[in-house]
């Protein structure tokens, strides 16, 4: 009884038979979820990149946005071809490609922005885990050591009262 609940707490509500039988259509749904957040943030990105190079005082982040204009855009050339054909690698080129891009904005809001607050990873933290499907104490794992990272950063390059507010 216990092992039943500890299992279907494990594998989002569901049990392990149940989740394992939906895995073509889980990868299925990640593969298209990462398409469409890879184009959105390549064309955002490329926005963002030409709007740096005007003369505008808050847009001052040329190469953080080229960074993650070609993290973005890398992932969406890898997810129209090689990630459509080995569905097994989908989830983990996922969470490598959402590590690249925390840290891009983990760097942007820390160490190239020590005097203004972190917006970039704050707006990533809150919406780039809702597309991802996948068991939760994994999700939860790793959004708690991106978290723990950006505190961390925070405090060594910003003042403590800016970093606090982050």
């Amino acid at each position: 009884m216990l092992r039943k609940k500890i299992l279907q707490l494990l594998y989002g509500g569901f049990d392990e038979s149940t989740y394992s039988s939906y895995a073509y259509e889980i990868n299925k749904a990640n593969l298209r979820a990462l398409k469409q957040i890879s184009f959105a943030g390549t064309i955002l990105g490329l926005i963002l990149t030409i709007g740096s190079l005007l003369p505008l005082p808050f847009l001052n982040l040329t190469s953080g946005y080229i960074g993650m204009t070609a993290i973005f855009g890398t992932m969406y050339i890898s997810s129209k071809t090689i990630l459509s054909k080995h569905s097994n690698m989908i989830l983990p080129c996922y969470y490598a490609f959402l590590l690249v891009i925390f840290a891009i904005a983990c760097m942007m809001g820390t160490y190239m922005q020590p005097n203004s607050n972190a917006v970039t990873i704050i707006v990533f933290i809150v919406a780039l885990p809702l597309f991802v499907l996948d068991k939760a104490y994994r999700l939860d794992l790793f959004m708690g050591i991106i978290c723990t990272g950006f505190c961390i950063t925070t405090f060594y390059y910003k003042d403590g009262n800016l970093a606090h507010m982050d």
